[in-house]
């Protein structure tokens, strides 16, 4: 134990942790979500903002995945907040001719609440 009372160990205990947990943004499948349907040259596209280390390939995976609850029948693209002069991005299918098209600020965002869990079947 330390001077806190909490057992040793990486974040000092579980106390810590979720503390730490509640000053930075989680992202989970109770989140909402801040996206926007678009419409680029004939092609309807969910866009999905996320935090620019959710565009990497390593995380933007699950980010996709959990986008997919929200947009489960259209092309999702990742799309991080504007830091200067650069906006980073992520899809699955090739965006080259379609990036050009998107400007974020014109962007309707909206918060997307999750989608409701089905019934059960008894």
């Amino acid at each position: 134990m330390d001077e806190r009372g909490q057992q040793g160990g990486f974040f000092g205990g579980w106390n810590e942790l979720f503390f730490q947990q509640d000053r930075r943004p989680m992202h989970n499948a109770f989140m909402q979500l801040c996206a926007a349907i678009i419409n680029i040259k004939q092609t309807q596209l969910a866009v999905v903002q996320v935090e620019p280390e959710h565009t990497l390939p390593t995380t933007a995976p699950a980010a996709l995945m959990r986008a997919q609850r929200y947009f489960p029948t259209l092309p999702i693209l990742l799309l991080s907040p504007r830091i200067g002069d650069f906006s980073r991005s992520y899809a699955t299918f090739n965006i080259t001719p379609l990036i050009g098209h998107i400007n974020a600020d014109e962007i309707a965002w909206r918060v997307c609440e999750p989608p409701a869990s089905p019934e059960p079947p008894f």
